[in-house]
């Protein structure tokens, strides 16, 4: 876990275990990945990915913001809901709605880019998340 602090993480997954998105961890009960929490579902076809860092404040380790990751088809336009915390978040280097990392594995990749590609919310807040977690189970 980088900068997100344990009691973050916590709340995060139990809102995520409320919606049917179990963590996913390593044989040794570490989270999969060092940048992202990993949640699976039987009820959403894509492996969605918190960001550990994106939105964390660096010397409390409390959230400003979630950046959520989904298979660039998965992703659903009709839960972007500004009012209600939900944005598209853009790649401010790119300036497109890829974001790519080696953690999304089974996640395609693009022409110019190295590693598997997501497209991502900008979620402000555990209430927003329960919003599109919801939303992403219908």
């Amino acid at each position: 876990m980088a900068n997100m602090n344990k009691s973050t993480r916590q709340s995060i997954v139990d809102v995520c275990a409320k919606y049917g998105f179990s963590i996913q961890l390593k044989s040794d009960g570490s989270d999969e990945y060092k940048k992202n929490l990993k949640f699976k579902s039987g009820h959403y076809g894509s492996d969605v990915f918190i960001h550990c860092d994106t939105g964390i404040d660096p010397s409390s380790g409390n959230l400003s913001h979630l950046k959520v990751a989904v298979h660039p088809s998965h992703f659903k336009e009709d839960l972007v809901d500004v009012a209600a915390g939900l944005e598209r978040y853009l790649n401010q280097r790119t300036k497109t709605h890829l974001h790519s990392s080696s953690n999304y594995v089974g996640f395609p990749t693009f022409a110019g880019k190295d590693e598997p590609c997501g497209k991502c919310y900008k979620v402000a807040g555990l209430g927003p998340l329960e919003k599109l977690l919801s939303g992403l189970r219908s």
